[in-house]
């Protein structure tokens, strides 16, 4: 399971509302690290099989070519079908971003009614750095209680005048100990000096309200959400291998069809060989569906269908964002074909630098790494390139 790379980061500095460098990285660094524990947990407590359903959601590595992706969740079962998306917060709460242009709201991309938002505390200041448990709400608890949600003010129209919604919730400061809840209907909370903390808060949230934690649990200060608005997946197990992909192939979604392509292509499921080749070639069908076929293929017949991505990205009538998806799909390759093509494009001076450097990233960080053959990019005539295989 691919994990972030420290100190990696690149972020445009001349476009307005972009954030400082630093503050950019940590960002980033933050949700990569929080996804990958939320993942663990599917996969340790939960018994789900997840696999990244959005594209470099576990590393901190940004491009500057913008690719113009499906909006989708952090990560999928490719047992049961179930999509998370992963919200990791240096300071936890239950919060997302919204926009009201279509296609950009809180719950878009493909999120449905039982999947799932996890939320958690990730902290990148210790080392190594540390995550408190996911806590769990499906699109529809969230949905139910919106209306009980905070907006903020808008951002800058530059950061497309997004908004957060926040749900009224409380994460004690300290570690202690749920005691109940009294007779004036405040939350009791014992901390470890045993003093008494009585929240009262609460009652003003109105609507429903629930409590995320039994009598005498322990509270780790911080890290845990023990009140909140919405209702809380408590135990989100996998429910086994009930995902019909073969129907999904055929879905009109075409998230249920990426989906069902990256799950087929991750569990290299043969029998499903003819429909994801009929997809692959499939003028009506989306770029990135298409792609992502590709992809599944070449893990099944690695030299015929690296050949055919690797003639896509070296077209000069190709876009650029397909290019780059192209490349980066290519990175999760286990495959000795892969990383040759890899090699071959970080060496082609005709093409864009930054997918060169691309190619020669995925020969070091991807699934067919092979240090050995970033030796000859480490003199390459860009700089970038040279930093990148050096890297």
């Amino acid at each position: 399971m691919r994990r972030y790379t420290p100190g990696s980061h690149e972020c445009r500095q001349d476009l307005v509302g972009f954030k400082e460098d630093a503050d950019f990285a940590r960002f980033v660094s933050v949700g990569a690290i929080g996804t990958a524990a939320v993942a663990d947990h599917l996969q340790n407590q939960l018994n789900h099989q997840p696999i990244e359903l959005e594209r470099y959601a576990m590393t901190n590595k940004v491009w500057q070519t913008k690719v113009k992706r499906l909006r989708l969740p952090d990560l999928l079962c490719v047992r049961c079908g179930l999509r998370v998306e992963s919200r990791a917060k240096s300071k936890l709460k239950i919060m997302l971003s919204h926009s009201d242009t279509p296609g950009r709201e809180w719950d878009a991309g493909g999120m449905r009614q039982d999947d799932l938002f996890a939320f958690l505390h990730t902290d990148i200041n210790q080392d190594p750095p540390h995550c408190g448990a996911p806590i769990f709400f499906s699109t529809e608890a969230l949905r139910a209680s919106i209306v009980q949600a905070r907006r903020s003010a808008p951002k800058a129209a530059s950061e497309g005048s997004e908004i957060t919604l926040t749900w009224p919730c409380w994460v004690p400061t300290k570690r202690g100990q749920y005691l109940g809840v009294d007779d004036e209907g405040r939350i009791v909370f014992s901390g470890l000096d045993e003093r008494v903390q009585r929240y009262w808060q609460w009652r003003d949230w109105g609507g429903p309200r629930f409590i995320y934690s039994e009598p005498g649990d322990f509270i780790r200060g911080g890290e845990q959400v023990l009140a909140g608005v919405a209702e809380q997946t408590s135990n989100p197990m996998c429910s086994g291998d009930s995902w019909d992909l073969a129907a999904a192939l055929h879905s009109s979604e075409v998230v249920e069809r990426y989906a069902a392509v990256k799950a087929a292509g991750s569990m290299e499921l043969r029998e499903l060989f003819s429909t994801l080749s009929s997809m692959s070639s499939d003028s009506s069908e989306d770029w990135r569906v298409r792609l992502e076929a590709q992809i599944a293929l070449a893990r099944l017949e690695p030299d015929p269908w690296v050949r055919r991505i690797t003639d896509h990205i070296s077209n000069p009538q190709s876009e650029a964002d397909q290019q780059m998806e192209a490349v980066l799909a290519m990175s999760e390759l286990p495959s000795e074909a892969a990383a040759k093509a890899l090699d071959r494009i970080a060496a082609k001076p005709d093409l864009p630098n930054e997918l060169r450097a691309a190619a020669a990233w995925g020969l070091g960080q991807g699934a067919a790494r092979n240090p050995e053959l970033l030796i000859d990019h480490f003199v390459d005539p860009d700089p970038i390139i040279a930093l990148h295989a050096i890297s």
